[in-house]
């Protein structure tokens, strides 16, 4: 049989349970969307400063439990 090679994870797929994370806040962002509709203009997440940390915190708080802190 071949050499045992160390094992590495190559990616993982957080699917559907990100987005049920992430929802509150993407609600958020359409909601300003709706607000300013008389404008016609799209809120992008990096725009909002606010969101856009919490969405990070978010990411952070899933790659963390496999990431070693460095």
């Amino acid at each position: 049989p071949p050499p045992l090679l160390p094992s590495f994870i190559a990616g993982i797929a957080y699917g559907s349970y990100a987005r049920v994370l992430l929802s509150p806040i993407l609600e958020q962002l359409e909601a300003r969307e709706v607000k300013n509709a008389c404008v016609k203009t799209t809120v992008r997440l990096e725009e909002e400063p606010e969101l856009l940390a919490q969405a990070v915190s978010l990411a952070h708080s899933l790659v963390s439990q496999l990431k070693s802190q460095q």
